[in-house]
This record gives structure tokens, C-alpha cells and sequence, in this order.
């Protein structure tokens, strides 16, 4: 019960700090966030820890218990169309769309208020619910009045330490939708709404203009780095593991990137250029000793920056369908670094793929408040602006 009171104590804290008070507007600078890409302005409450932004969204906690995350989509064709205008057809297909860019993509997604798990179970069966757009927000804050709020239920609780998710879909182009969740534990499911409330409360709608270029900064673990266009991030139980992904019906493409350290790898970290061959083939011989299952194609040594590594591309032999994976390993001279993972069930364009894969891993970048950032010895070219996701043929493929 002291638990509950504490965090109830919280929500109401970001209630206050998002909240518009009189007299108090000017006294301390809001802390807002409007991606590269505009399409929004959110307002992150005092004390909150961002996770992760990129060129349309941002993630971040406010205490240990509530996330928030807001982040751009590109609405399928056959709902590009005012939310008030949609055929049972559509609200069908929309709500289909709104459970695959859930973190959990095998979420339901009902119209807010139905709690009781009866009535969640005859939502999912009989799929009653009516998407109704919401009242009118004064024109100040952008065009597209559309809007839908929803709970996105888990077919698994288990697998998710925030498994509640309170969210609205705002439309501000008929072909755009901006997503904004709010991730709480079941039993602080009236708190979450609470959180909600309080963040959405001042939230504008702008025009969209997506960038060129999408990247991922991290300010937690201190790195930025460019990643396909129109992927987009999330995370699952542990903040400090993210994952990536295509939208794509066709394939399935993924990212994910972790932290690691691993003194038994600081010969590879500490090896100098003419070493690097061999003590990136001695570390791959390492890594794989234990993984049977998994067939090495090729592997080549890397260095990013002050980090060396290594680059393997591999099968995994136990899928029903051959995936590709690209295995990147990055570190310091003490075994301390990153691990990037692609992988793809894209057979035809795999080439291309795979250099769009490289050209992201290259263009990782720790940041300058980063432990294991080091200034280099030599001035380097900038990577991280190069836009090498335009829509070329290798940006095109990375989306397919």
C-alpha cells in the first residue's frame, strides 16, 4: 500500500510539472522535445531519464515505473484518410496497424476504458469498440483533429516489467500518425492514465517533414549512430537493451543494440593495426566456440573511432527460415563496448542490405560524455551526418 501511495504521489508530480499553471508558466524553462522531423512538441516532466531519441520519436521513464514514448508513422494507403471517415473496414485495418507498431506486436488493441477482462475478452471477439475522434483542440496547436485513445493489452504480461499501456494515435496528416504510449505495471493502471493525461495535456501538432537521415542518439549509454530509414526503435523488458525494426509486411528486418564488457576481449580492444587481423580471428574463434547452431559466412576485422571489433556475417541454422545475421562487436582496450545485431529473411536484395547494415555500424559515434570516449589522435571526418539512408537503391532495399 505504501508503494502504491508513493507512486500515485508520482503520477500526480507529473501531473504538476506538465500541467499549464498560471503565474508559474515562467518560472522554471519546460523541457521539451520536437524531433527532427517536427510533427509534434512533447513536454518531458522534471526528472525524466530519456532512453533514446531519434528523427521522428523519443522514449524516456519518469521514476522506475512509467514510460513514455512518442515516435511518427507512415499510415498504409488504404487509411491515409480522416479517422471520422473510416468504414468498419478501415477501423479494422487501423487498429491492425496500431497493434504491429506496439512494442509487442502481438498486442489488442481496445478503446480506452474497458478494464474489466470480460469486456476485454468480448473486445477482442466481437471487436464492438467504434473508433470516435475526440473533441476539437484549439487551432494554435497544429492542423488534424483526429484522434483515438486505446489500451494496447499483451497476449503475455509476463514478458514486460511495464505491461499496461495507456496511448493515442493523433493524426496530423491524413497519411501521418503520431503514437503516444504510456507504459505502466498492471496494478498502477489508474496512475498510468493519470501520467497520461498530464503529458498529452500540452502536447502540439505541427507539420511533418521526415528527414533525410534518421538517427538514434542514446544519451544513457552515450553513442549515436544513423539507422535505416523509416525504422523505428522500442524496447522490451530491460531499458538498456534496444531494438529496431522495418515495419515492412514483406521482410523481417531487425537491430538490436547492447552494452557488454568482457575482459577476456581486451586483446582484440587493445590490438594495434598491424595485430588486428589476427586478434579479430582469435576472437571470433572464441565467440563461437559455444554457438554450434550458428555458421560464420565471413568475418572481418573493424575499427569505428577509438573502438576496435570485429564484423561476422552469419546463418542462423535453426530457423524454419534462413536469417542473415550481421554480428558487430565494437570495443575499448579493457573489453568494454557495444554489440549491434542486424538480421534480415531477405534473400533477394541481401546485398544491399548488408551494405546499408555496414554503412550504419560505421557511422557509430560515442559521445563525448561516454567513459570509453577518447579523443582521437588524428582529426576524422564526421560520420554520423552523411545520410547514407537517403532513398537510394540501398535505402530503398533497407525498407523493403
Amino acid at each position: 500500500m505504501k508503494k502504491l501511495t508513493l507512486l500515485g504521489v508520482a503520477a500526480t508530480l507529473i501531473s504538476l510539472s506538465v500541467c499549464r499553471t498560471p503565474g508559474l508558466e515562467a518560472a522554471a524553462a519546460k523541457n521539451q522535445y520536437r524531433p527532427a522531423s517536427g510533427g509534434y512538441t512533447i513536454t518531458l516532466p522534471p526528472g525524466s531519464q530519456e532512453l533514446y531519441h531519434t528523427s521522428t520519436g523519443i522514449r524516456f521513464t519518469v521514476g522506475d515505473d512509467f514510460m513514455v514514448s512518442a515516435d511518427l508513422y507512415t499510415l498504409p494507403s488504404f487509411v491515409s484518410v480522416p479517422m471520422k471517415q473510416y468504414s468498419s473496414e478501415q477501423k479494422k485495418e487501423f487498429k491492425a496497424f496500431l497493434g504491429k507498431v506496439q512494442d509487442f506486436q502481438d498486442s489488442t488493441i481496445q478503446e480506452e476504458g474497458s478494464t474489466n477482462p470480460a469486456d476485454r475478452v468480448a473486445s477482442r471477439l466481437r471487436r464492438r469498440r467504434q473508433l470516435q475522434p475526440e473533441g476539437e483542440v484549439p487551432a494554435e496547436k497544429g492542423a488534424g483533429r483526429n484522434t483515438f485513445t486505446y489500451e494496447a493489452v499483451m497476449a503475455d504480461s509476463q514478458k514486460s516489467n511495464r505491461p499496461y499501456t495507456i496511448g493515442r494515435a493523433y493524426q496530423p496528416q491524413k497519411n501521418v500518425l503520431l503514437v503516444v504510449n504510456v507504459n505502466a505495471p498492471e496494478e498502477l493502471q489508474e496512475a498510468a492514465k493519470q501520467a497520461f493525461k498530464a503529458v498529452t495535456s500540452d502536447l502540439t501538432l505541427s507539420k511533418v517533414k521526415y528527414t533525410d537521415d534518421n538517427i538514434l542518439t542514446v544519451p544513457g549509454m552515450g553513442y549515436e549512430m544513423e539507422i535505416p530509414s523509416g525504422w523505428r526503435m522500442y524496447t522490451l523488458r530491460a531499458d538498456t537493451v534496444l531494438f529496431g525494426r522495418s515495419l515492412s509486411s514483406v521482410h523481417t528486418d531487425g537491430l538490436m543494440i547492447r552494452e557488454f564488457s568482457d575482459d577476456s576481449f581486451k586483446d582484440l580492444g587493445n590490438s594495434n593495426k598491424a595485430g588486428l587481423a589476427k586478434a579479430e580471428s582469435d576472437f571470433i574463434t572464441k565467440l563461437t566456440r559455444y554457438t554450434p547452431n550458428i555458421t560464420i559466412l565471413r568475418h572481418e576485422p573493424i575499427t569505428v573511432g577509438t573502438l576496435n571489433g570485429s564484423l561476422a556475417e552469419s546463418t542462423d541454422n535453426e530457423d524454419l527460415k534462413k536469417v542473415f545475421i550481421i554480428n558487430t562487436y565494437l570495443m575499448n582496450e579493457k573489453g568494454n563496448g557495444y554489440m549491434i545485431r542486424y538480421h534480415t529473411d531477405d534473400t533477394i536484395n541481401y546485398d544491399l542490405k548488408l551494405k546499408a547494415f555496414k554503412s550504419s555500424v560505421e557511422s557509430f559515434k560515442l559521445l563525448p560524455h561516454n567513459a570509453l570516449y577518447e579523443e582521437p589522435e588524428t582529426p576524422v571526418q564526421e560520420p554520423i551526418r552523411r545520410r547514407i539512408f537517403r532513398r537510394t537503391p540501398v535505402a530503398a532495399a533497407a525498407e523493403e
